[in-house]
């Protein structure tokens, strides 16, 4: 009897473990075949315009001990042919002199999506410690590679 219990055992572990490695088969097939390959990034340009370090944002919120908000105003060039790009704001990163890079603290919520030969001036801003600063802005869609621009003097 206990060798019956033992064997059924092993037989319920044995389809288990298949219906396990089957379902992660599929998944992994399935993920192959939706990703796309990271291709160049589309004829975009990114240039900082302005940058201005603030102690409130723009609802009047302290930036906090020891911290700045940084204002860019940056503008964005679509010179590809055919694509779209996206401005979601969660794209842009800020690096600063310590070479960390931040993610935006706020945006000016305007155009989402620049069409092929589309120009679009916007604000972005960024938290960062009041003792660094920052250097470059960086615009990268998904399965894109980034570009970047130089913050200028503040």
């Amino acid at each position: 009897m206990k060798e019956k219990r033992e064997s059924k055992a092993l037989w319920v572990i044995a389809i288990f473990l298949g219906i396990i490695v089957v379902g992660g088969v599929i998944v992994a097939v399935a993920f192959l075949w939706g990703v796309k390959e990271v291709t160049q990034a589309p004829e975009v340009e990114i240039s900082v315009l302005i940058a201005e370090e603030r102690y409130e944002d723009t609802y009047g919120r302290w930036s906090g001990e020891d911290k700045i908000f940084l204002y860019l105003q940056a503008r964005i060039v679509n010179k590809e042919a055919t694509e779209d790009i996206s401005l979601n704001p969660f794209y842009l990163k800020l690096e600063t002199d310590a070479l960390v890079k931040y993610n935006y603290h706020d945006h000016d919520g305007a155009l989402l999506v620049l069409s092929p030969g589309g120009t679009h001036t916007f604000w972005v801003s960024f938290k960062i410690p009041e003792n660094q600063r920052g250097i470059m802005l960086y615009f990268k869609e998904v399965f894109r590679e980034a570009i970047s621009a130089p913050v200028p003097s503040y």
